[in-house]
């Protein structure tokens, strides 16, 4: 009979006391009910925690996440396999040793893993909050950190499907679970490596030169350019655009870096910015206006888009001009 556990009733299985709750930076073993081995977290920088699983299953455990902010998370399987589900996507998030596998739960959306009797597992995970991801990742510099960043800002379930892990991949997660140091030494290892592993994650998959673009293949590309213009406010999503113009989202994103030599969102970023300069520059708008009129729902986000993009805050060129 399957052992079901919500992440509240985890965490006090797993508390020392029945007042604690699970510090940022503990291993703890896991209770006879559930299995043999060891869980251990800990928060290598705000908003980003690292976990290993060592776990070899009594029976079928299945854990499960209430609703909350939203994360992502990136999983590389040493050993063993488990089953996963994100609610209301349909997909199922399946994992197995040697393999790496990418989330995003967004707000609001729960989720499940299931951990199957017999299969000891073996896994490291990182978990990385809607903020730490957009301190990580201001911007997009490969298609993947282009997937993240756009179902961040839409608040899209993004299930990654499984790849299997390069050999660097596999070592860097052998020396997390294996790490020799202990104290402050200890801390530093480990932010290293689990930075590591999100740089590989960030840069997989990375583009190669684009392909030479046919006449046609430009002017659908051109035309995907003057959608994104003019609406910036409220701009269709990828598969969106893709099929407005009558392409594909290779071709586009292929068409983007050719033509513009960034990312379709990165061409947008561009374009909201420099829309935003002209209205500041004019005294048309406050800087909260600027913001709305070009799609940014939150102030303070538009104010470091602004800030990267130029060097200055928008408030500074609002009262220089």
């Amino acid at each position: 009979m399957p052992l079901e556990l919500s992440t509240d009733t985890f965490a006090e299985l797993l508390a020392h006391d029945a007042a604690g709750g699970m510090p940022i930076d503990d291993s703890r073993p896991w209770p006879a009910a559930v299995g043999r081995g060891t869980f251990s977290f800990t928060e290598v920088r705000p908003g980003v925690v690292l976990y290993v699983i060592d776990l070899a299953p009594a029976c079928e455990v299945r854990i499960t996440a209430p609703s909350g902010p939203g994360y992502f998370e990136w999983g590389f399987y040493l050993q063993g396999r488990s089953e996963g589900a994100i609610d209301g996507v349909a997909e199922r998030i399946a994992t197995r040793a040697g393999a790496r596998h990418g989330l995003f739960a967004p707000s609001g959306h729960g989720g499940v893993v299931r951990f199957l009797p017999g299969q000891p597992v073996l896994t490291v995970a990182i978990g990385v909050s809607p903020r730490a991801m957009l301190e990580l990742f201001p911007a997009p510099e490969s298609p993947r950190t282009e997937r993240w960043l756009e179902g961040l800002a839409r608040q899209m379930p993004l299930i990654e499907p499984q790849r299997p892990m390069a050999v660097e991949t596999s070592r860097l997660a052998r020396q997390v679970v294996e790490c020799p140091f202990s104290g402050r030494a200890r801390d530093l290892f480990l932010e290293a490596k689990v930075l590591e592993l999100l740089v590989g994650e960030a840069a997989d998959a990375s583009p190669q030169r684009p392909p030479s673009l046919s006449h046609d293949d430009q002017r659908l590309v051109r035309s995907a350019a003057s959608v994104l213009e003019r609406s910036l406010d409220a701009p269709p999503s990828l598969r969106g655009l893709a099929r407005m113009v009558g392409t594909n989202e290779l071709k586009l994103k292929q068409g983007f870096r050719a033509l513009f030599g960034t990312t379709v969102f990165g061409y947008l970023r561009r374009h909201r910015m420099e829309r935003a300069r002209q209205l500041l520059l004019h005294r048309e708008v406050s800087v909260t206006e600027a913001a709305g009129l070009v799609g940014y729902a939150c102030p303070s986000r538009f104010a470091a888009a602004f800030r990267r993009q130029f060097g200055t805050r928008p408030s500074a060129l609002r009262r220089g001009h």
